[in-house]
């Protein structure tokens, strides 16, 4: 069987995120405006972190609008000043006020982003009483899995080949190419039937510390989702 092309170049190194669930960083974009100047002050002490219902997004899934109901702990009625997301969100409306114990509906818009690898969201809302953080669990069904998702040589070790497994859920596309980042560093990818694919990989050198990424190319991609082995030379 031949296999996929392998492309070696170098490049800045990219953090995997297939097997674990990384929290999302925050946009540097002011808040949204509510249509008036805010007054008063706010403790940065008065947090509130909530979790709302997944999305549960089909595998190739890359928007939706949908609702998060966003409750005020406070024991009086908290007026909004203003709504931040990540990058995956975009507010579409949301109240002026949240009452005194009660909540209040936040519509959204969540949008895949081109080169963006994520598994959450987060809707931040300042209220004059405080902060409340949400988190929006994208649960996109039939995700690939990579196991394990990094390799390890030892400082001076041999270069020897060390695998890992990727897994395609069925109806999810194949794996097409491999592409392996840094000088001398080699990957060779081969399909193992069913959806399962070996990954081989060999630093090109062990002298000193290193870090590297294997990146796995699909057809079609997946959003918000990038198949990726990390692999070190050296470090605990």
């Amino acid at each position: 069987m031949t296999s996929p092309p392998v492309l070696t170049t170098s490049a800045p190194v990219i953090a995997p995120l297939v097997s674990t669930v990384a929290t999302p960083a925050p946009l540097s974009t002011p808040p949204v405006s509510v249509g008036k100047t805010a007054t008063g002050s706010v403790s940065p002490a008065n947090i509130s972190l909530q979790t709302a219902p997944a999305l549960n997004l089909a595998w190739n899934e890359t928007q939706r609008v949908f609702e998060v109901s966003v409750t005020n702990p406070a024991a009086k009625a908290a007026t909004v000043l203003g709504v931040q997301t990540t990058s995956g969100l975009y507010v579409v409306s949301f109240p002026v006020a949240l009452p005194a114990g009660g909540a209040g509906t936040f519509n959204l818009l969540y949008f895949s982003q081109t080169g963006v690898t994520s598994t959450s969201d987060l809707l931040r809302v300042l209220t004059d009483q405080g902060q409340i953080t949400v988190t929006v669990d994208h649960a996109r069904a039939q995700a690939p899995t990579i196991s394990p998702g990094s390799l390890q040589w030892s400082i001076g070790e041999a270069t020897a080949t060390k695998s890992a497994t990727l897994t395609l859920p069925a109806g999810t596309g194949t794996a097409v190419g491999i592409i392996v980042l840094g000088l001398g560093n080699s990957a060779q990818l081969t399909s193992l039937g069913n959806g399962g694919y070996r990954i081989d990989v060999a630093p090109g050198s062990t002298a000193k510390a290193e870090s590297f990424p294997v990146i796995v190319q699909l057809q079609p991609a997946i959003p918000d989702l990038q198949p990726v082995v990390t692999c070190t030379v050296g470090g605990n």
